[in-house]
């Protein structure tokens, strides 16, 4: 059995599951061109109270703030909405 690889926005691939939220999942994922690593958010669209596009509002609108993380990019892909942010480390 081959594991499919997962790419979000056709160049970050998916890494290790990092964390969990109250309405969201985070993940690691590495850009595949750069090789930089990113911290990825999927929130499900079928999600009670979605958030995770309005959190990106607010992170657009903070960055450039000390200890704001950069919004890579944002979006939808299949059955979730995602947001790419840059990885702040451990």
């Amino acid at each position: 059995m081959s594991l499919v690889e997962v790419r979000i926005a056709g160049r970050y691939k998916l890494g290790a599951k990092i964390g969990k939220g109250r309405y969201s999942d985070v993940f690691q994922a590495f850009n595949v061109l750069s090789d930089t690593v990113f911290a990825v958010k999927f929130e499900e669209l079928k999600a009670k109270y979605p958030q995770l596009l309005y959190e990106a509002k607010i992170l657009h609108n903070l960055q450039g703030g000390t200890g704001i993380p950069c919004l890579n990019w944002c979006g939808q892909e299949g059955d979730y909405n995602i947001m790419v942010l840059e990885y702040l480390g451990d």
